[in-house]
């Protein structure tokens, strides 16, 4: 694998409307050549500064196949807004298995539903108003540019007659009402002081072999007894991590899987349509990571995926010894790593102590697809956060197995059991003792543009190095970078590679700024694999390409 030895300018103080102080959060995909389209595309969706209704496009290549640096070829496209959406920070930019795009923004919705409840007109500054995922996809080319039109919206009021898209009552403290509390209240139809549902945090997974869309994301719901339902069925007040699916690219959208915590939950999918779902937790029953998993669905003919409980089965592995070692376990579909360093005991955490008064703890799980085949079994890696023996973060990388049960099997769920897990290696920063692994995410090979036959679960995985801002170090140690390592479908990873460089060197800035929650990257195949990784810096947002030499043939077959 090989890295361009000068970064691209994505976009910067030269661009309009670019705020250094207010810029995160931004999602990234990109677009080989084409005979329509010969310079390939590298498309980025910020989350701010709001409303952020739009997208960044520049070319990859030029007229001489030079990948194009200079932030002058980027442009502003602007999506459709029929007048009743403003946009929020969450934001996601993905691929669908036809090759085109579909960008999602969490945002603030009133357009009057079909048939409205009383309950729906509760909102502010204007009736129905409420939090929804929109959706956009690039229809028609406007010159140099396409115009998104609006795809399809999560819209609580619609999916599951509107249970999760109740208002919320709030006493005069602003604390949020159950059916008990409000029975005793005896405002049921104070609707004005009440407050629209709300939702947070989206995940949006394209799955590359069905074509199903995935959507992860928190949502705030209020008690309701005006509901047509019977008494004893009226909804109570609610806070769920719901997925939806959509079979339609995002028209339509149904409830999958219903979580009770409040965390992000990534998503990924391996070539059989096996949907996987993966989630840090941190309470005391927990205390690790979860895994679920769907059963092998027909999508051809728009089955509903089955998610079963966690996954079945046990493991406990101890490697070392008492001082030096580590012990991985998983129970259940719940997983628990501990690692030993000169006899000091590190566990899961919920982040490097400073990084939590920062941004929501950083917490930012991610997951990846291993398996190549279609086959029964099925191999995702997953990171599982640590800090180590300075207290600064860093990410073990492991690998879960499952496969198709045989004979009886008591889940409600798909039939699906734990095979095996495997611990790859731990990534750290290269200043152990003052920089932490902040948003570390993995840039999966798409397989929607690969030629006929050719596999890979070779996928980039990259993060932010941050500084401790309070540790006393030299300068050019206290700054931040980016930084990538390679995992290999041969149970390895590579040594840490800078991608912020001049010249081939690492390139490193000063601050510590952290960007939001999260940051995401983008693949295109075109001779050969190669991973795009973007992320902001003071002066713009910048990205590099990592890339691999021509492949004739499956990498592991």
């Amino acid at each position: 694998m090989q890295v361009l030895p000068n970064n691209i300018a994505v976009w910067n103080d030269a661009n309009p409307s670019w705020d250094a102080a207010h810029s995160w959060e931004c999602s990234c995909r990109a677009l080989p050549p084409t005979s329509a389209n010969p310079h390939g595309a590298i498309v980025v969706l910020r989350g701010q500064p709001r409303p952020g209704e739009g997208v960044l496009r520049r070319p990859i290549y030029d007229d001489s196949g030079h990948v194009v640096l200079d932030a002058s070829a980027s442009s502003q496209e602007s999506f459709q807004n029929p007048g009743y959406v403003k946009g929020h920070t969450d934001n996601h930019l993905v691929r669908l298995k036809n090759g085109t795009l579909l960008a999602m923004k969490t945002c603030e919705y009133w357009k009057t539903p079909e048939n409205p409840m009383p309950w729906q007109a509760v909102g502010s500054p204007v009736p129905y108003n409420h939090g929804t995922q929109v959706f956009w996809y690039p229809g028609a080319r406007l010159g140099a540019s396409f115009d998104w039109s609006m795809a399809g919206v999560a819209d609580p009021f619609v999916f599951e007659g509107g249970k999760y898209g109740y208002p919320q009552a709030i006493d005069s403290s602003g604390n949020r009402l159950t059916l008990a509390t409000l029975n005793e209240s005896g405002h049921w139809n104070d609707f004005a002081s009440w407050k629209n549902a709300g939702s947070d945090r989206p995940e949006l997974y394209a799955c590359p072999f069905t074509g199903y869309l995935y959507l992860a994301a928190y949502f705030e719901s209020g008690a309701y007894n005006g509901s047509d339902l019977p008494k004893d069925q009226w909804p109570d007040a609610r806070s769920d991590d719901l997925v939806l699916y959509s079979a339609d690219n995002a028209k339509s959208w149904n409830v999958l899987f219903e979580v009770k915590d409040r965390r992000p939950i990534v998503m990924t999918s391996t070539p059989n349509g096996r949907l996987f779902l993966y989630q840090w937790t941190y309470n005391k029953e927990v205390n690790g990571a979860v895994l679920w998993c769907s059963n092998r669905f027909d999508a051809i003919v728009k089955e509903r995926p089955l998610i079963g409980p966690q996954l079945n089965g046990w493991a406990h592995k101890e490697v070392g010894d008492s001082a030096n070692g580590y012990t991985l376990e998983y129970n259940n579909g719940v997983i628990r790593y501990t690692e030993r360093v000169n006899g000091k005991t590190l566990t899961i955490s919920d982040a490097d102590p400073e990084l939590s008064t920062k941004v929501n703890a950083i917490r930012h799980p991610a997951i990846s697809r291993v398996s190549t085949d279609t086959s029964a079994t099925s191999i995702v890696r997953v990171t599982y956060p640590l800090l180590n023996e300075y207290g600064r973060m860093t990410v073990v990388i492991l690998e879960i197995e499952v496969v198709e049960l045989t004979g009886e099997s008591d889940l409600a769920g798909p039939e699906t059991g734990f095979k095996d897990i495997r611990r790859v290696g731990r990534i750290e920063s290269d200043h152990t003792a003052t920089h932490s692994i902040v948003h570390g995410t993995f840039v999966d090979p798409d397989y929607i543009s690969m030629p006929s036959g050719v596999h890979s679960n070779t996928s980039l995985f990259y993060w932010l190095d941050w500084p401790a801002v309070t540790h006393a170090v030299p300068t050019t140690e206290n700054e931040m970078s980016a930084r990538y390592s390679i995992c290999y479908g041969n149970h390895e990873i590579s040594p840490t590679n800078p991608l912020s460089v001049t010249n081939g060197q690492l390139r490193t800035w000063p601050g510590s700024n952290v960007g939001g929650d999260y940051l995401d990257g983008g693949f295109f195949y075109w001779n050969g694999l190669n991973y795009v990784a973007q992320w902001v810096e003071p002066a713009g947002i910048r990205a590099n390409i990592v890339y691999s030499l021509p492949i004739p043939f499956p990498i592991f077959p």
